[in-house]
């Protein structure tokens, strides 16, 4: 064989290896770093985030007791187009039982006083001064609760002790009072809505009417000199009013 012979196959036989070679490389499962290359990295797999699981909202707990003290102002209720009606204000506390949700019932003791002129110009001028302290029966339905918001519309029916003066000068100068001391029914309607502050403490608001029904009064004439057993107006100044209040609520037991 000459030597040009003997070149040529050992080229032929170059080739053939360096061609076998990534055949045999694939067949081992081995990449060589060229083809690596060329295909490039292989692709990221997607990262699953799990959602962080959501805080419940704050809820405050309607609970079984509430102690309430209150304040309120008053505005006497006046029938007369020419008078200007006064005022006064009041203060008690009221222990509730809450059966359900929605409905509670308890008991208010308190106390009220109201003084206020009326002046009916040439005719006269009146002057009622009340005072009263009073047990009453209380029935709240509540409404919906509203997160911190306690909405309700109350009913308080009651007797207490009213004493009611009243004094009147007519135009002329003469003079005529009534008087009153005794147990006098009463009720009272409201609308109102309690705040809750923490788990047990509360602020409230609320808005209402109360009366006393018909005091009986003596009626003592100047010019005549005697007293006579009357009753005032359903409606007068000394038994109805307006009342706009204030509380301070504790709550307490187990959750409805």
């Amino acid at each position: 064989m000459t030597r040009s012979v003997q070149v040529v196959v050992f080229l032929l036989g170059v080739v053939f290896v360096t061609m076998g070679l990534p055949g045999q490389a694939l067949a081992q499962g081995v990449v060589p770093e060229e083809a690596g290359s060329r295909m490039g990295p292989p692709p990221a797999l997607p990262v699953i985030v799990e959602p962080e699981p959501l805080l419940p909202g704050r809820r405050f707990e309607r609970r079984a007791w509430q102690l309430t003290l209150d304040g309120s102002v008053r505005r006497a209720v006046c029938l007369w187009s020419d008078c200007v009606a006064g005022g006064g204000y009041a203060a008690g506390g009221t222990l509730l039982s809450r059966a359900t949700p929605h409905f509670s019932w308890g008991v208010r003791v308190g106390a009220e006083h109201t003084a206020h002129t009326v002046d009916f110009g040439p005719q006269g001028r009146e002057e009622w001064t009340t005072t009263a302290q009073s047990a009453e029966f209380v029935a709240r339905l509540w409404f919906a609760s509203l997160g911190r918001f306690d909405p309700y519309v109350q009913v308080a029916p009651g007797l207490g002790r009213l004493r009611l003066s009243d004094v009147w000068r007519d135009g002329a100068g003469n003079v005529e009072r009534a008087s009153s001391n005794s147990l006098v029914p009463s009720y009272a309607v409201s609308v109102g809505v309690d705040l809750a502050l923490s788990d047990s403490l509360r602020f409230g608001t609320s808005l209402g009417w109360s009366q006393w029904l018909l005091s009986p009064a003596q009626r003592c004439p100047a010019a005549l000199g005697i007293c006579t057993q009357g009753y005032p107006g359903i409606f007068d100044l000394g038994n109805a009013n307006w009342n706009a209040a204030a509380s301070v609520s504790v709550v307490w037991g187990d959750p409805l």
